[in-house]
């Protein structure tokens, strides 16, 4: 590595893998031991240093660890679920999981098929390490991660009731800080919370420099995260341009037409706006009746749903969608 600082850190946590059990080194005779598999790795800083394999590697036979391995079925529940879930408690608060993957054994007869060399520095030996934990960049990782939790409580629910339904219902709707300190900005699965004013907000993060191009349109249209679909008034012009495009034949990297390329980049500029909306995360939802009314339209060119509490039939509290 050409970072010394990074080499130090990378080393660092190579150590506490080893002191925590997490890898194994590898004594001579075991390094013969078939079948095997290596694995190249290289460290990612997120909000942390992490340690990542690249699963989709192929050795000299063209063969992968990835290609064999099933990356399972989805598990997770809905996305819109999640987030009305989120704004239906008054109080809410974030909790991790601390090395979440790293807290999944791997079967002993496996861990073979994870293996890496490594070494302090330039004057050490090269040695072998076997991963003993699941891992970042192999195909199964995040299914397994989900599917844990569900065993967790499917074997302790007896134990701990109220707890297994946390864990079941909304262990999904993970909540990854952005900043230090309790007034600092949260994302709950892509919606930004602030905890402090208890409001939620959306961050569009398009390119600097955009070019004319069909391709472009499609990767803003792509950037623009809303599960909840707040925004769709909005997204839903990019997609009507997106399609105009489509019946206009172009190419992905051909320059818009200019009446059509003006229109994208001043509505492009207008996104910025976005970042100034604010809605209340919490919903009261006290009343013991409630009913949800449901409202449709549609043109020739789109067409959209909503939805909306009513409480004892007399006022919308919130719409949904």
């Amino acid at each position: 590595m050409q970072d010394p600082n990074l080499r130090s850190q990378y080393v660092k946590l190579m150590h506490e893998y080893l002191n925590l059990g997490h890898m194994r080194e590898l004594s001579p005779e075991d390094i013969d031991k078939k079948p095997n598999f290596y694995l190249p790795h290289h460290p990612v800083i997120t909000q942390k240093l992490r340690k990542v394999f690249d699963g989709s590697f192929k050795d000299s036979n063209g063969n992968s660890l990835n290609d064999p391995l099933h990356i399972g079925p989805s598990i997770l529940r809905k996305l819109v679920s999640i987030c009305i879930r989120f704004r239906m408690f008054k109080f809410v608060f974030s909790a991790d999981i601390v090395k979440m993957y790293r807290q999944i054994l791997v079967a002993a007869k496996h861990c073979s098929y994870q293996r890496f060399v490594w070494r302090d520095d330039e004057c050490s030996p090269i040695k072998h390490y076997e991963q003993s934990t699941a891992t970042y960049g192999t195909s199964s990782a995040p299914f397994l991660a989900v599917r844990v939790l569900d065993q967790l409580v499917h074997d302790h629910q007896h134990e701990f009731p109220t707890a297994a339904k946390v864990v079941k219902e909304e262990s999904e709707a993970t909540l990854t800080s952005e900043g230090k300190g309790f007034h600092s900005t949260a994302k709950v699965l892509g919606i930004h919370w602030d905890p402090k004013q208890d409001t939620l907000s959306f961050k569009v993060c398009l390119s600097s420099n955009p070019k004319n191009y069909k391709r472009q349109v499609l990767s803003d249209v792509a950037r623009i995260f809303d599960p909840l679909g707040v925004l769709s008034p909005v997204v839903v012009q990019f997609k009507i341009l997106f399609q105009e495009l489509w019946l206009l034949d172009l190419g992905w990297d051909t320059e818009l037409p200019p009446k059509i390329a003006e229109w994208w980049n001043k509505r492009r500029k207008d996104l910025n706006a976005l970042q100034e909306l604010r809605m209340q995360r919490f919903i009261d939802n006290k009343e013991n009746h409630i009913e949800l009314h449901g409202f449709s339209d549609s043109s020739i060119k789109a067409y959209s749903a909503c939805g909306g509490w009513v409480l004892h039939g007399c006022k919308i509290k919130k719409n949904s969608r």
